[in-house]
């Protein structure tokens, strides 16, 4: 009677075992409402396919719980800054981009919210590229410029800073994404590094066009 009483106790152990073992699993992987794609940190992506019931909001900590911070809209380009965590059967990576910075999720079902636009591995010569865009203060000391009116485009890879001066010295308006169209309204050279005063919707400032390496700027075709 003794011997069959400590084979159940054991048996019992072993179920009590097993039974944990499978819920501490399924608690880590509990991304099932997300669909798989090979996303990293660093990756630059962009937003497609954003619910209209259920826009694709920032949040100030991953999980469906996490506060709001920002909202963002099919097209905007952002960098994945850090994640994934699997929360509340999502999906979450922590962006930075397009003026808002938070976790979002990366779609629902077989829908994608994130469509990869250039890798990590790719972005190393981007993100130095793009230091270069937002560090020309100091390299144009003189003002002789041409005035135009014209057309560009933020390049593939850049976030470009509106500066308030032509040196880059002043302070930040606004950040320029791939892909948003200015209007050029004048242009200084000077030692291979061009600058350029632009109106970007009602706002007007200063960017760097490109400097003896990089264009940070293409023509949109008409």
């Amino acid at each position: 009677m003794r011997k069959r009483t400590g084979l159940i106790l054991v048996f019992l152990l072993m179920v009590t075992f097993l039974s944990v073992s499978t819920n501490s699993v399924a608690a880590q992987d509990n991304c099932n409402r997300s669909p798989m794609q090979p996303l990293a940190v660093g990756d630059r992506v962009r937003i497609l396919n954003s619910p209209s019931d259920d826009p694709l909001h920032t949040r100030l900590n991953a999980g469906l719980n996490g506060g709001y911070t920002g909202q963002l809209v099919d097209g905007d380009i952002v960098t994945i800054t850090d994640g994934p965590i699997c929360l509340d059967n999502y999906r979450f990576w922590e962006i930075s981009g397009a003026g808002e910075s938070g976790w979002v999720r990366d779609g629902r079902d077989n829908q994608l919210w994130l469509e990869r636009v250039s890798s990590s591995s790719n972005n190393s010569t981007a993100t130095s590229d793009s230091n270069a865009a937002n560090n020309w203060s100091n390299t144009v000391t003189t003002v002789e410029s041409e005035d135009q009116e014209s057309q560009m485009r933020v390049a593939q890879g850049y976030e470009i800073p509106v500066k308030t001066r032509f040196d880059g010295t002043g302070s930040t308006i606004t950040t320029l994404n791939e892909g948003d169209v200015v209007t050029v309204l004048e242009t200084i050279q000077e030692d291979g590094i061009t600058i350029a005063r632009i109106r970007y919707g009602s706002r007007t400032g200063w960017v760097l066009l490109s400097d003896r390496s990089h264009d940070y700027f293409e023509p949109v075709d008409d």
